[in-house]
């Protein structure tokens, strides 16, 4: 699982929930840095802020969805922005879900399992 987020209080938080939770983690601070960890190692899913700095949330999912070696991740976008607006603009991009923070941590791991369920096996 890749957490992108460019808060680290939200990047450490995520991190101890889910590894608390039984998944492994791996952490980046915005989409330049979550491409580069990508390059190395494909997870089956990426929980993704929108809105950092370098390379924003919507940006790196357009780049995901538009190269097929990245067909089989799934994605999650965990964000601030709650508007119809935004969930719309994520669902055309490809996100596979949209969960709004604070994330209630029930919904949250629920969440990500349905997407490891759906992902393929590496």
């Amino acid at each position: 699982m890749l957490v992108v987020d460019d808060s680290i209080t939200i990047r450490h938080a995520l991190d101890e929930t889910l590894q608390r939770n039984g998944f492994e983690t791996q952490l980046a601070s915005d989409g330049l840095e979550a491409m580069n960890l990508l390059k190395s190692d494909l997870p089956r899913v990426l929980l993704l802020d929108i809105e950092m700095p370098n390379l924003d949330g919507f940006e790196l999912l357009t780049i995901l969805r538009q190269r097929p070696e990245y067909a089989g991740v799934r994605i999650a976008m965990l964000t601030s922005r709650a508007s119809a607006t935004y969930r719309e603009r994520a669902a055309g991009l490809g996100a596979d879900a949209y969960l709004v923070k604070p994330c209630p941590e029930d919904q949250l791991i629920a969440t990500l399992h349905t997407l490891l369920a759906e992902a393929p096996h590496a």
